[in-house]
């Protein structure tokens, strides 16, 4: 800022300038001024949204990644089994995608870390919980065994469960996060409406499937 307000000043006084009268000098030289005021001022204002942009870039990351579409491709996965191997297919790259935005939100949350005065430990110890739970079962599908295989029952159980874990703890902390964000009641309502018509999507399937049997 120091060298911008140099610089400026330092237009008045070229040398194959006109000599300037003392009143007018004073006017050039109040306008420079206020030119490194004005850019100093839009500097800090750009600096001081930065860290909500980023926070909002957090908060939806996470809420599309580990909030939604994950409960999206469980969905999938329990519901839609009939048509093979579609629902395979589908429930890997809806699963994997909320994986890969849950992990950005992560990492952004991060960095965001040290940037605002609000306790963040419970939220931060939640988020990574979350993010081990996606890492297991990243690796529980690569480790996945045959239908064939003895122990597949078993796995079958462990990734059901782990699955629903990750789901619960997800929509808890990203409630908790809007909370600590003091986004207020509109975050809330959007997300609560989408969580209800997913759990109202399920819950007609679950009965459908039932029925069927």
């Amino acid at each position: 800022m120091l060298e911008a307000k140099f610089y400026l000043q330092q237009q008045l006084h070229q040398e194959n300038a006109q000599p300037f009268d003392h009143y007018q000098m004073q006017n050039e030289q109040a306008q420079a001024e206020k030119q490194v005021s004005e850019l100093e001022q839009r500097l800090r204002q750009a600096s001081s949204r930065t860290p909500y942009k980023k926070l909002r870039s957090h908060g939806i990351t996470n809420m599309l990644g580990w909030g939604i579409l994950m409960i999206i491709g469980a969905i999938l996965a329990r519901y839609f089994k009939q048509w093979d191997p579609i629902w395979f297919y589908s429930h890997t790259l809806v699963q994997s995608l909320g994986f890969v935005l849950g992990v950005a939100g992560v990492i952004c949350g991060l960095v965001l870390e040290n940037k605002f005065d609000a306790d963040v430990s419970t939220h931060k110890g939640l988020g990574i919980f979350i993010l081990v739970l996606g890492c297991l079962q990243v690796m529980a599908f690569l480790a996945r065994p045959n239908k064939e295989s003895k122990v597949r029952k078993y796995w079958n159980w462990y990734h059901h469960n782990m699955g629903r874990i990750l789901i619960i703890f997800a929509i808890a902390n990203i409630f908790y996060g809007i909370h600590l964000g003091e986004k207020g009641k509109g975050w809330n309502a959007g997300y609560g409406i989408t969580i209800a018509i997913l759990f109202l999507i399920a819950i007609v399937l679950e009965i459908r499937m039932w029925m069927r049997k």
